[in-house]
């Protein structure tokens, strides 16, 4: 691991949920049941509690019939209940909520990873999402937007200094980076 001068390690970390999604092209032996099986056989050790999952998702569109479309996922998760993977048709997604330090993270990612691999062909990578979940507390009540100056850095809340005299509603910061190739 490269060493980080001014890194700091907090012992009592903000962070609340930490996520990495990566979506593939649909893989329909992802969800055979040989495959949740092996799975759960490779991952026993790490997240030995297999469970199988049924979301529905109801689609509604003004003037027209909507539609409910139900996929089944497989979730495998520590006996914590602080860590889990979730294997769907498309996308594989490792999740915890005792976030510590981006190696284990990274390290529990690539065995889940590794373990769908070894029980499936995956043809390819669509996507991959970080996300990570702080927890500010704040010992005030918030009723805007500008309530957050002092709390958060004003790197930040800059976006509110175009609004100034207004009362934000609502405040949301988005960064998208293209590498070399775009």
């Amino acid at each position: 691991m490269p060493d980080y001068p001014r890194r700091e390690v907090f012992s009592s970390a903000p962070l609340e949920f930490v996520a990495c999604e990566i979506r593939v092209p649909t893989a329909p032996k992802l969800l055979r049941d040989d495959t949740f099986e092996a799975l759960a056989d490779a991952l026993s050790d790490l997240l030995p509690i297999p469970d199988q999952e049924h979301v529905q998702t109801l689609t509604v569109i003004a003037g027209q019939d909507g539609g409910v479309e139900s996929e089944r996922r497989y979730r495998f998760l520590n006996r914590e209940r602080t860590a889990s993977a979730v294997v769907a048709r498309n996308a594989i997604t490792v999740e915890t909520t005792d976030y510590r330090e981006f190696s284990e993270f990274r390290a529990l990612v690539l065995r889940v990873v590794d373990a769908v691999a070894a029980s499936t062909k995956i043809v390819g990578v669509e996507r991959v999402g970080l996300r990570y979940i702080d927890e500010i507390r704040v010992p005030d009540t918030i009723t805007d937007a500008n309530g957050w100056r002092g709390w958060i850095s004003d790197d930040v809340l800059g976006v509110l200094s175009v609004a100034e005299g207004y009362v934000p509603n609502a405040f949301q910061t988005v960064l998208r980076l293209d590498g070399p190739e775009s």
